[in-house]
C-alpha cells in the first residue's frame, strides 16, 4: 500500500499437496490462501504475479468476482520457436514447422528434443520424424514424471483413458466409459484443468476434450 510494487511468486505449485486434487495447500503454507485473498479483495496499487503449473481453488474463484484478478496460459513458441532449433545447428528447416507443432511449439520439450536429434540423428529433422511414433526424449520423461506423479489416482485414471481416445470427448461420454462415479470424474477432470493438462475444443451445443500428443505419448508409455 505504501509503495507500488510487482512481488513475482515462482513455482507457485511448490506450496500444494502432491497426490491430492490440484490446488490443496501442504501444512504450514495455508497463510498464502489468506495473503492471495487479500490481495486480490483489498485496495493497493501493486501487482502479485503468481507463476506455476497448477492454478489454486481460490485464484480460480476470485477471478470469477473480480475483474482485478486474471490468468493468462502460456502457449507454445510458435514460429520463434524456430531458434531454439537454430541455436542447436539442426537441419532440415523445411521439416522445423512440423516438429514444432508436434512438441506444441513448448521450449522445454523443444530443447529436450533438439538434443536428442542432434545425438542420434545428426541434427537431420526430417530423419527424426521418420517414425511412426512419437519419441520422447529420457529427460523430458523424466521432467513430466514429476507433473504426473502429483496425480490422485482418479486424475491418472482419466489421463489414461483420454490417452487410449482417438478423437476429443464429451463429459458424458467419460462419465459412461469410465469406471469411476460421475462425480469423481468432474473432479477430476477439475483438477486436471487447473494442472493445464487438458486442452479443450468447443463444439456447437458441448466442449470436447483431448490430451495433446506429448502427453498422450507420455501416458500410453506408462500403460
Amino acid at each position: 500500500r505504501l509503495h507500488r510494487c510487482l512481488i513475482l511468486l515462482d513455482d507457485l505449485q511448490m506450496l500444494f499437496n502432491s497426490q491430492q486434487f490440484a490446488g490443496q495447500y501442504k501444512s504450514g503454507c495455508e497463510d498464502y490462501q489468506q495473503f492471495f485473498q487479500l490481495v486480490g479483495q483489498l485496495s493497493h496499487n501493486s501487482c502479485v504475479m503468481l507463476i506455476g503449473s497448477e492454478k489454486p481453488r481460490d485464484i480460480a474463484k476470485q477471478e470469477k468476482e473480480n475483474h482485478l484478478v486474471r490468468s493468462f496460459i502460456l502457449q507454445g513458441l510458435g514460429e520463434a520457436a524456430a531458434e531454439i532449433l537454430r541455436a542447436q545447428n539442426l537441419c532440415h528447416e523445411a521439416s522445423w514447422e512440423t516438429l514444432i507443432n508436434t512438441y506444441q511449439g513448448h521450449p522445454l520439450w523443444l530443447q529436450l528434443t533438439a538434443t536428442m536429434i542432434q545425438e542420434l540423428c545428426g541434427g537431420r529433422v526430417a530423419e527424426f520424424l521418420q517414425y511412426d511414433t512419437l519419441i520422447l526424449d529420457e529427460s523430458l520423461e523424466a521432467h513430466l514424471d514429476k507433473q504426473f506423479h502429483r496425480l490422485t489416482q482418479p486424475e491418472e485414471n482419466i489421463m489414461m483413458q483420454l490417452a487410449n481416445e482417438s478423437h476429443p470427448v464429451r463429459l458424458p461420454e467419460l462419465c459412461q466409459t469410465s469406471q469411476l462415479s460421475a462425480a469423481a470424474v468432474l473432479q477430476a477432470m477439475q483438477s486436471l484443468m487447473r494442472r493445464f493438462f487438458l486442452e479443450t475444443k468447443a463444439g456447437e451445443d458441448a466442449t470436447f476434450f483431448v490430451l495433446n500428443p506429448v502427453l498422450k505419448q507420455y501416458v500410453k508409455s506408462r500403460c
